[in-house]
């Protein structure tokens, strides 16, 4: 009786041990590298746009090929209504705009992608997976990982944690070295 206790305890031990490392490994980056691995390989764009923020991947992509939206200050002493005043209003909203129509473009593509069984989709080798979980750095909020590519050559990804606590794929760095290699060259 007393052997069979130790053994239920021990089972009961192992599992919740068990759940508790599934709960906390549910909390990581490499939680969502998976789902963003197995939406990939299913071609399921919904869970794909649940663990990557294409918005803010193409805003930094932007960036990182200076196409940012430049701060364009208000002309001093200027009244709004005056000509100097309509076209800084008019400058803004077009670098606003060329940025939305980037996001959108890209948006768009990467839906067609999903859906289009032609073209075959970027993999994410399972050592990412492995990289995510003992690897990476923290700058600015985002947790960079790098991630070699079939050339040599290294992608970081940057993931944020989001309220809800699920971590989102927010930047892409070498943005040109990753679009060679989904391109080719």
């Amino acid at each position: 009786m007393m052997g069979r206790m130790k053994s239920l305890r021990t089972i009961v031990l192992c599992l919740l041990l068990g759940l508790g490392g599934v709960y906390a490994w549910m909390q990581t980056p490499s939680y969502s590298v998976y789902h963003i691995q197995q939406a990939l390989k299913t071609r399921n764009y919904e869970t794909f746009t649940q663990y990557v923020d294409i918005d803010s991947v193409v805003s930094y992509a932007l960036e990182d090929l200076g196409q940012s939206v430049p701060d364009i200050p208000q002309p001093q002493d200027t009244p709004p209504d005056s000509l100097a005043g309509l076209l800084h209003r008019g400058l803004k909203s077009l670098t606003r705009d060329v940025q939305d129509l980037a996001k959108a473009g890209v948006t768009f593509a990467v839906q067609q992608a999903f859906h289009n069984s032609d073209l075959t989709l970027p993999q994410i080798p399972t050592v990412a997976l492995i990289g995510t979980v003992i690897g990476g750095e923290t700058r600015e909020d985002i947790r960079y990982f790098s991630v070699p590519l079939d050339s040599g050559e290294e992608i970081e990804i940057g993931l944020r944690s989001t309220p809800e606590g699920r971590w989102q794929v927010v930047r892409v760095t070498n943005v040109q070295t990753l679009m060679k290699a989904v391109f080719g060259e």
